[in-house]
């Protein structure tokens, strides 16, 4: 990932913290609240690395008052991962396991895993 001040750029995937705006390819403007951009921010500084909701949950959407915001969680971490999944033309996706959580993924370093391997054999 390469940090320019307020911008952070995975792949083709830009996020503006500046502003809460995350681009994918071509510029195409995702749309997310500021809880969804913080998530796929934690998401994609952490790319190849999985987060359980537990964390992004605990992390974001719960709250000191005892209000439980978990279906808001869930329905936002849905929305996310539709969202860059469908922008991404299998150039960005997120990936979702029950046991490991979100994972943040580049094509390249999909590929990279892959001719890392290739070169281990």
């Amino acid at each position: 990932m390469t940090a320019l001040n307020n911008l952070r750029i995975a792949g083709p995937l830009t996020l503006d913290s500046h502003s809460n705006r995350a681009y994918i390819v071509s510029h195409t403007e995702l749309d997310f609240t500021p809880d969804e951009f913080e998530a796929l921010y934690m998401l994609a500084t952490r790319e190849d690395v999985p987060i359980s909701f537990k964390q992004l949950y605990c992390s974001l959407w719960e709250r000191e008052d005892g209000i439980c915001r978990r279906e808001e969680a869930r329905e936002a971490l849905n929305k996310i991962v539709e969202e860059v999944n469908a922008a991404g033309n299998g150039f960005v996706w997120i990936e979702y396991s029950p046991l490991a959580g979100y994972t943040f993924r580049t094509r390249w370093a999909h590929n990279r895993d892959k001719w890392m391997q290739r070169d281990l054999e």
